[in-house]
C-alpha cells in the first residue's frame, strides 16, 4: 500500500537546495545543505558511497542508435561498445532531431523547440534494481513538459513530471497494472510535491529513484517524496529524460525554445 501522506509532509520540509549560479553555464553551482529530521521512516533515508555510482555526463556520455547484431539480428546493448543513450524513442523517431540533445559547458541539454520538435535522452541499456539519480534544472517556458522516468512496459516510474508554468512544484507519479488501455492501468493520486523554497526552474536538484524487489523509493535532494510497495517492477527498464509539449501541460504552444539542463546522471546497480 503506497504512502499518500508524503504529499502533505513534503509541504513542511525544506528541501536540500543546490543553488545554480549563472544562466547559460552548467559549470558553476554550489551545494547548500539544510535538512530537518526526516518525517519518513529512517530506513528510507539510505546512504550510499558516491564512489559506487557510475556517472554519465557531457564529458563521457555517448549518443547513437544500436546496430542490428547477433544470430537473430537483434539490437542487444554491449557495455563499452555501444552508445549509452539515443536521441529518439525506438518506437518513435519522428520529431526528435539529433540537434535537440546537445553537450555544452559540461552539461547535457535536452530541447523542445517552437518548430514542434522535441528532445529525449533514452538509454540503450536497461536498469533493474538499484538507484538512478540526476542533477537537473527544468525549463521555465509555459507549456514545456519535462520528465525523468523509467519505463519498459508497466510499471512506469515517473521520478518527476513538470510543466514550465508550474512554480515551486513537480509531480511524482507511479503507474502500474497490465497495460495503458482504459481499466488496465492504475496510477497514484496526490502526486504534486510543493514547497515554497523549491525552485526547480531556477536551481539544480537531485531527482532520484531507488528500486528494490520489494519497494520503490522516490527522492528529491535525498528527501523521500513517495514510497511504493505495490506495482514494483520485476523487469529491466530504460532510463528516459525528455522535454516535449502536450495535453499534460494544457497544450500551451511554446513561445520560445525550452531546455532541460542535466549536469550528470548517476547509476548504482544492485543484484
Amino acid at each position: 500500500m503506497y504512502q499518500e501522506s508524503t504529499a502533505t509532509y513534503f509541504k513542511s520540509i525544506l528541501l536540500l537546495i543546490i543553488f545554480f549560479v549563472g544562466v547559460s553555464s552548467c559549470n558553476t553551482y554550489k551545494q547548500s545543505f539544510k535538512k530537518q529530521e526526516p518525517l519518513i521512516s529512517p530506513k528510507y533515508e539510505r546512504a550510499h558511497a558516491e564512489s559506487k555510482f557510475t556517472t554519465y555526463d557531457a564529458s563521457n556520455i555517448t549518443i547513437g542508435d544500436l546496430e542490428w547484431k547477433g544470430r537473430y539480428w537483434e539490437k542487444i546493448y554491449e557495455y563499452g561498445k555501444d552508445p549509452m543513450f539515443r536521441h529518439s524513442y525506438p518506437w518513435d523517431r519522428e520529431g526528435y532531431p539529433e540537434e535537440n540533445v546537445q553537450l555544452t559547458d559540461s552539461c547535457i541539454e535536452i530541447w523542445a523547440r517552437t518548430d514542434g520538435t522535441k528532445g529525449v535522452l533514452f538509454s540503450n541499456f536497461k536498469f533493474k534494481y538499484g538507484i538512478v539519480k540526476a542533477l537537473i534544472k527544468l525549463p521555465d517556458v509555459d507549456g514545456a513538459f519535462s520528465a525523468f522516468w523509467l519505463f519498459r512496459d508497466m510499471p512506469e516510474l515517473d521520478i518527476f513530471e513538470h510543466c514550465g508554468q508550474w512554480k515551486n512544484q513537480v509531480a511524482v507519479t507511479h503507474h502500474w497494472g497490465y497495460a495503458y488501455e482504459k481499466g488496465m492501468k492504475k496510477s497514484t493520486s496526490e502526486n504534486t510535491r510543493f514547497n515554497e523554497a523549491f525552485k526547480p526552474t531556477e536551481e539544480y536538484y537531485v531527482y532520484e529513484v531507488e528500486v528494490t524487489p520489494y519497494e520503490v523509493i522516490y527522492r528529491i535532494n535525498g528527501v523521500v517524496t513517495r514510497v511504493m510497495t505495490e506495482g514494483v517492477p520485476s523487469h529491466e527498464q530504460h532510463i528516459i529524460l525528455n522535454v516535449t509539449t502536450g495535453h499534460y501541460c494544457d497544450d500551451i504552444p511554446l513561445k520560445e525554445d525550452a531546455v532541460m539542463k542535466v549536469k550528470w546522471i548517476k547509476i548504482l546497480e544492485m543484484p
